[in-house]
């Protein structure tokens, strides 16, 4: 709705206070770390999110909080709390019945008077927690590139929009409410020089001009040099965690290599008052195993993606920059859970995806959608295991409800009990497909092996054997070569798959595995009892 005033653009510009000690040092913001933190750490979370079922977030309140229901009686018994939602301040994308709408004019962004993304109040309509109405402004961008372009805005009052309302029906489901979102500011509040709260600065000046390059979004960075800066970030994280009481954050078109930045987004996390899960991702390819060791030193953040988007195809999996060689690098450079931070592999793109893409609106109801890794499939089997033996966090993408095949896979023991207790993780065996090939008669192998932490099965390795070959072949495997003295005499061990519970040929040299082309086995090693 359009305002009678412009009251969102305007006020008294306050008095800045010497809040953050900082040191320039060649343009880098440095900052003290936190005493404390704030940012949840140590364990990688488990989850829901709503994109790779509703890609274009075509989803309304309505079915916002259906799926919560449905998560909460079928996921979060497993462990999975968080419930993420994505697209929340984007309007003109679903009318007010759920149907999605393709007229790209008509989308718009809704923000709060200081820049910050808030509800739009046509899909969640408990997010208008007041009367005020917002001051919409057409779009003003005649350049085809999206990424220089603007999309219409609407500036609400602040406290006029709130996804507080949602955020209590979900935790009294016994869930966590988190959001997608972006890194930065929205260029309509650098165009219309919204600005930062608690300071006598606009967003203009506190932004860098030029937005990174993540192929949508029209985004710009924070210049973290800037004393506004910090100012920014904190008065979106307060209203974020303070205000909304949100337990997840992901930040999306992330660079990792913009450190002050991401500095900044860490520390406003930290000051705020409740603990939230902290995830950065970045449009394309994550940070280096290098950068990444940056991030955990400094507990910058929960998780951190690795990888581009994926949707669960084979090519995703083997690619030469697919989420294999990806997860190895880190594994093999001791990342995963290093000071208590995860590498991300993206959603589990278990079940059926791309819902929207049938033009209905979201429902729980008998879903459609396309059916790509569900009804236990082998490559839900591959990619659950992946994501186990890499402890990557556990964000389901299929939609609500699940499959009772897929359940049975995030519910499988061994499973579980992998991605809880595996530590000290490596690759000792990777074979690089070349998945553009299809007649070349490949052969080839990788081996994952962990340890495993005490637990009630006893188990003291993990092992994951992918065939990338194009036959179905065999592997023998040394228990030498696995850091097992011997598998003879007064201790044998016994290579068991998680998902069939069948035993692997074994002597006292080793064992070995079977499979077809592009399979898994996931192995527990565990002493034999006598």
């Amino acid at each position: 709705s359009t305002s009678t005033s412009r009251r969102s653009l305007l006020g008294t510009h306050t008095l800045i206070m010497a809040r953050y000690p900082v040191l320039l040092s060649l343009g880098i913001l440095m900052v003290a770390p936190a005493a404390f933190s704030k940012i949840l750490l140590g364990t990688p979370p488990r989850g829901w999110e709503d994109f790779d079922s509703h890609t274009s977030a075509s989803y309304n309140e309505t079915y916002a909080r259906a799926a919560a229901k449905v998560m909460a009686e079928q996921l979060a018994p497993l462990g999975y709390e968080h419930y993420i939602i994505g697209g929340w301040s984007m309007g003109g994308q679903v009318d007010p019945y759920g149907y999605p709408v393709h007229n790209q004019s008509q989308f718009y962004t809704v923000l709060d008077e200081f820049g910050r993304p808030v509800p739009d109040a046509v899909r969640f309509p408990s997010s208008a927690v007041t009367t005020d109405t917002c001051e919409c402004f057409p779009h003003n961008c005649t350049e085809p590139r999206q990424q220089t372009c603007v999309d219409p805005i609407c500036v609400c009052p602040e406290g006029s929009r709130s996804l507080r309302p949602l955020a209590k029906e979900v935790e009294q489901m016994g869930l966590k409410l988190g959001i997608w979102t972006w890194r930065g500011v929205h260029m309509g509040a650098y165009f219309h020089k919204l600005k930062v709260k608690g300071t006598n600065f606009t967003i203009d000046e506190i932004v860098v001009k030029h937005p990174r390059a993540c192929g949508f979004g029209p985004w710009f960075p924070v210049n973290a040099s800037h004393p506004g800066a910090p100012y920014y970030y904190d008065s979106l994280y307060d209203l974020f965690v303070n205000e909304w009481g949100l337990g997840f954050v992901k930040a999306d078109c992330e660079d990792s290599l913009a450190h002050d930045e991401v500095l900044l987004q860490a520390q406003a996390a930290n000051r705020a008052n409740g603990e939230v899960a902290l995830s950065y991702s970045p449009g394309t390819f994550g940070p280096d195993p290098e950068n990444a060791k940056w991030l955990s030193e400094h507990q910058a953040a929960t998780m951190y993606r690795i990888t581009s988007d994926f949707h669960g195809g084979w090519g995703e999996l083997a690619g030469e920059r697919g989420s294999f060689t990806r997860a190895a690098l880190h594994a093999n450079a001791s990342n995963i859970g290093l000071n208590g931070t995860f590498p991300d592999l993206d959603m589990m793109p278990l079940g059926q995806i791309f819902c929207d893409r049938t033009g209905r609106p979201a429902s729980v109801d008998n879903p459609e959608c396309e059916c790509m890794n569900c009804n236990g499939e082998s490559m839900a089997y591959t990619i659950a295991s992946l994501w186990a033996i890499s402890r990557s966090p556990l964000l389901l993408g299929g939609a609500l409800p699940l499959d009772s095949e897929t359940i049975k896979i995030i519910g499988n023991p061994g499973f579980n009990l992998i991605h809880t207790y595996s530590r000290n993780h490596s690759v000792i065996m990777f074979h690089q497909p070349d998945i553009t090939c299809h007649d070349c008669n490949q052969t080839g192998w990788q081996v994952w092996e962990a340890d495993l932490l005490p637990n009630d099965k006893r188990a003291e390795k993990a092992l994951m054997v992918v065939n990338v070959g194009d036959f179905t072949d065999k592997l023998h495997l040394s228990w030498a070569n696995l850091g097992i003295l011997s598998s003879s005499g007064s201790q044998s061990y016994v290579a068991q798959d998680v998902w069939t519970n069948q035993v692997a040929p074994a002597d006292d040299v080793g064992f070995t595995v079977q499979l077809n082309s592009h399979n898994t086995t996931l192995i527990l090693i565990t002493p034999r009892m006598h």
